[in-house]
């Protein structure tokens, strides 16, 4: 069930399909804690933004979040 080339064809070739779910899945989870953790400063109080460890845990979301969204642009598409 291969082409010519002798790579396999469909939406499962080499495991996309589940790699792009978990792409979407990660990108989705981590951008929803930062949006909260962001939300929760102007909800509570801005003592929580000077909470370094919070900073730190929002910051690596954030990064994670946007590195799943940019590798879900470079996986091929099916």
């Amino acid at each position: 069930m291969g082409s010519a080339a002798g790579f396999e064809t469909g939406p499962l070739r080499a495991g996309l399909l589940p790699m792009k779910a978990y792409l979407v899945t990660t990108g989705s989870l981590f951008g929803l804690l930062t949006v909260v953790h962001v939300w929760w400063v102007f909800e509570e109080s801005t003592q929580l933004a000077k909470d370094p460890w919070y900073i730190v845990i929002t910051v690596i979301a954030a990064a994670l979040s946007v590195w799943a969204w940019r590798l879900l642009r470079v996986v091929p598409r099916s």
